[in-house]
């Protein structure tokens, strides 16, 4: 009885502390991948410059604003990938990476690599849940402990520092589609 309670209560904290700090935490395993693009993703508009207008609450971002992404291809194949943010004392943060199309039916389906300091490398699935590829993108990502607890992020990006109406609905949709929690996006200020 005690190592259930014991159980009980570590979750209670992981959730508490992936509300506050760095995901949405919850019980269960990740999903296969709710609603990606399937068969007809296309890299090569998807490069480009993306604003986050709302995400799941980053602990890596806490104290920044501003944040982007930026995909360019490379000539291996692979999308390097290059997040910035202004961070509260007025300076830049960038971290660099790539990512991968893994799917090979063509889903959008990617693997993302970074090379942390100190932690060293860190992976995590991105998988395109929505996108027109010109206005916004809804983007999901989950990673799970031996499927009894999951972590899961989500963005909503745009071409642009604020979404425009009809994007909003499109991503409302696909938040929907999803079954993403809602409740867990917060607004990312883009005042740069």
């Amino acid at each position: 009885m005690h190592a259930a309670a014991a159980a009980a209560a570590l979750l209670v904290c992981l959730c508490l502390a992936g509300q506050g700090l760095a995901f949405d935490i919850s019980p269960g395993a990740c999903p296969k991948a709710p609603t990606v693009i399937k068969k007809h993703f296309n890299v090569h508009w998807y490069t480009g410059r993306w604003y986050e207008v709302e995400a799941y609450s980053q602990i890596w971002e806490l104290g920044g604003k501003c944040s982007t992404a930026e995909y360019s291809l490379q000539k291996d194949g692979k999308v390097h990938v290059k997040n910035a943010m202004r961070f509260w004392l007025g300076n830049d943060i960038t971290q660099e990476g790539y990512a991968e199309v893994t799917s090979e039916n063509g889903d959008a389906e990617l693997l993302v690599t970074f090379q942390v300091p100190i932690f060293g490398k860190r992976q995590a699935n991105y998988w395109v849940l929505a996108t027109d590829y010109e206005t916004y993108s809804v983007v999901y990502s989950c990673t799970d402990l031996a499927g009894l607890i999951k972590f899961e992020s989500a963005w909503i990006l745009s071409r642009s520092p604020v979404l425009d109406d009809v994007s909003k609905v499109e991503v409302e949709n696909a938040i929907k589609a999803a079954g993403l929690n809602r409740k867990a996006f917060k607004p990312t200020k883009q005042d740069c």
